[in-house]
């Protein structure tokens, strides 16, 4: 019933490609608290808006919240 669809869908580069982005994305949310050791809603003042680093490789937002751990 499926494998006629499911093969449809195998053949079509952009569904395949979409697939994988959204899989990507899924892993990336599941393993976040692995990706980053910051905490997405503390505020930290002091390290409001620096620049990306290797410590905050997206930077911080204006209360130091580090923007890697808020986007994942």
């Amino acid at each position: 019933m499926y494998g006629g669809a499911w093969r449809r869908f195998r053949r079509h580069l952009p569904a395949m490609i979409g697939l994988l982005i959204l899989l990507v994305l899924g892993l990336a949310a599941l393993a976040a608290p692995l990706l980053t050791p910051y905490d997405p809603v503390r505020q930290q003042l002091p390290q409001a808006l620096r620049p990306p680093s290797l410590t905050h490789p997206l930077g911080t937002d204006h209360l130091g919240r580090d923007l890697l751990a808020r986007l994942v």
